[in-house]
């Protein structure tokens, strides 16, 4: 697994961002998987894991959170 470093990061635009999970959605729903439920990761994985929720009109949501500690 390779580290991903701050050179690998850039900004996106709201938009871009849209662009991006409209595209995501779209290869999910041509795959033809169902969901039982959706578990977004809290953060930045909780707008992405509702929207796909809502595309396929699952109730079913579970968010949950992910924490570390250091030492």
């Amino acid at each position: 697994m390779r580290k991903i470093e701050k050179a690998d990061l850039r900004k996106i635009s709201y938009q871009e961002f849209g662009d991006i999970l409209d595209g995501l959605t779209k290869k999910v729903k041509e795959s033809g998987i169902k969901f039982d439920l959706v578990v977004p990761i809290l953060r930045s994985g909780g707008f992405t894991g509702l929207h796909i929720a809502s595309q396929f009109g699952s109730t079913n949501i579970l968010p949950v959170q992910y924490k570390y500690h250091y030492g």
